[in-house]
């Protein structure tokens, strides 16, 4: 009835044809509009995760030029301790080749001195002989460690970095954790 006229005919002829060309409009704009969003979302992650990484990067710098000038303005302070340090056992030696005390007992007294140096929190004098053995701190805690377990931020051994800089430089600094017992 409906489909036997020529113009229900044609009209079906024409909306068939919009139907199948704006079905095919609408599947290949939404392909295309589908990639561009994916490409436009992965161009705004990576644009993020460089900013992010610039960030850390520039976080990581300031901390680590903090850390620096903190070890330099240090060194002045550090330099003085250890002219100080020296001074005394030079003395402690000077009074023995002199004969006023014997070796036995400035050797004593040297450790006592040196045990009983405060520096300031978390930092300590130490002295160890030829073995590695520590034989004095202001750090008790650290004359039960063996040398040889205690590393540099560097993780070279404290004691053998310490002796190589002081046979190069005539001093070292280094800084170090002491390991959990």
């Amino acid at each position: 009835m409906f489909f036997r006229s020529m113009r229900s005919k044609i009209f079906l002829l024409v909306f068939t044809t919009l139907v199948v060309v704006a079905s095919f409009i609408i599947f290949t704009t939404q392909r295309d509009v589908t990639r561009t969003v994916i490409a436009s979302e992965l161009h705004a992650v990576s644009n993020v995760m460089d900013l992010i990484i610039r960030d850390a990067n520039a976080r990581w710098g300031a901390l680590l030029n903090d850390k620096i000038t903190a070890v330099r303005s240090s060194r002045g302070q550090l330099m003085e301790i250890g002219d100080t340090v020296t001074s005394v056992l030079e003395n402690y030696t000077g009074m023995v080749e002199r004969g006023i005390i014997t070796l036995d007992s400035a050797q004593t007294m040297a450790i006592e001195w040196i045990n009983n140096l405060q520096l300031a929190k978390s930092r300590y004098v130490f002295v160890y002989d030829a073995d590695l053995k520590i034989l004095a701190s202001g750090n008790q805690e650290i004359l039960s460690y063996p040398l040889t377990s205690i590393f540099d931020f560097k993780n070279r051994q404290l004691a053998k970095a310490m002796l190589e800089e002081s046979r190069t430089v005539g001093y070292g600094f280094a800084i170090y954790r002491l390991p959990l017992k």
